[in-house]
């Protein structure tokens, strides 16, 4: 079984760096570290700024793959990538 969650990440840094950030581009820098599972991201100061950022990463999955288990014995199954 495939899981997002099993690939190399480092969600601890996200967070580190997120309790420092005092400006959008430090949150931008602290997300570039965030992977699984897909959250979304809330930021406003004081300045006015708003965003909202839907993060992680998310399959790229061929056309009719996904909507039922596989057992993934054949390539053809197995994900095409990720989601830009």
């Amino acid at each position: 079984m495939r899981w997002a969650g099993h690939e190399a990440s480092n969600e601890l840094k996200t967070f580190h760096l997120l309790n420092r950030a005092r400006r959008y581009e430090a949150l931008l820098e602290a997300l570039r570290h965030f992977t699984c599972p897909a959250h979304n991201f809330v930021y406003a100061d004081v300045r006015g700024d708003i965003a909202l950022w839907c993060n992680g990463r998310f399959p790229l999955r061929r056309p009719g793959r996904g909507r039922t288990l596989l057992d993934c014995a054949s390539p053809v199954d197995d994900w095409a990538g990720w989601v830009p």
